[in-house]
């Protein structure tokens, strides 16, 4: 983005404060969506200058692993550390499938996958429980479904 022209935000929060704000990056990640937004130059750059520093939400452990709940230690010096793995597990509402998996694609994945070099695998895994058991027309229907979408591994069992 130019510092010349425009500011970019990756959706507008309900107090009205752009979020993902970028102004004047060589090189943001941009998305078309029907979240995103193109700021006035003026505006763009009033927040920028307004917002207090950011803490990364993540930290990296001495073994490498990262958490969701803390900060990055400082850098040392000049050293750049920065995680290199993502992972993530998340119950989705199967009544409300489409649109859960779909936000889960729009405000992870594609950031992810919007990465040079990035290697992302996203992995559906579904597990039920029938009370009475299943009918054998449901058990076809869906072995076979399974296997057409290929599963990787997919099967009923006895409790």
């Amino acid at each position: 983005m130019s510092m010349d022209f425009f500011g970019y935000a990756t959706s507008v929060a309900d107090d009205g404060k752009y979020e993902g704000l970028t102004i004047g990056a060589t090189a943001p990640s941009v998305y078309f969506d029907d979240a995103s937004v193109v700021v006035r130059k003026e505006v763009a750059q009033s927040q920028a200058a307004s917002a207090e520093p950011l803490k990364k939400p993540f930290t990296v452990t001495e073994k490498g692993a990262v958490s969701g709940t803390e900060v990055l230690p400082e850098r040392q010096a000049g050293r750049q550390t920065r995680p290199r793995r993502f992972h993530g597990t998340v119950r989705l509402d199967p009544l409300k499938l489409g649109s859960s998996a779909g936000r889960v694609g729009a405000e992870v994945v594609q950031h992810l996958q919007a990465l040079i070099d990035a290697n992302v695998d996203v992995t559906l895994e579904i597990s039920a429980l029938v009370k009475d058991g299943v009918p054998e027309e449901v058990v076809r229907t869906i072995l076979e479904n399974a296997r057409v979408l290929k599963f990787a591994t997919f099967g009923f069992e006895e409790e």
